[in-house]
């Protein structure tokens, strides 16, 4: 994330970074790139039995530089361990 107080210099970097990035990309890393949020979406429906939200905040909120297979991992057995229903509207 960039800070608030970041210099336009600092911007301006993080910009450069991106797209260096998104040049350096295989074929294959923006094809799955392009199906991420499909992916997630059905996944997260696997996982919450179709409560798409709440398992969205699960994810969300234990992503933080976690490998994808670890935070499925993480996601399923917090969601499983509540009631989501009670958590979060459908």
């Amino acid at each position: 994330m960039i800070p608030i107080e970041a210099s336009e210099e600092t911007r301006e970097q993080y910009i450069r970074n991106i797209i260096t990035t998104w040049y350096a990309a295989t074929p294959g890393q923006l094809r799955r790139g392009r199906t991420w949020y499909r992916t997630v979406h059905d996944v997260v429906s696997l996982i919450t039995d179709g409560h798409i939200r709440a398992g969205a905040g699960v994810i969300a909120a234990l992503s933080a530089n976690k490998p994808w297979a670890q935070n499925r991992r993480l996601a399923r057995q917090a969601y499983r361990s509540a009631t989501p229903r009670t958590c979060w509207p459908r």
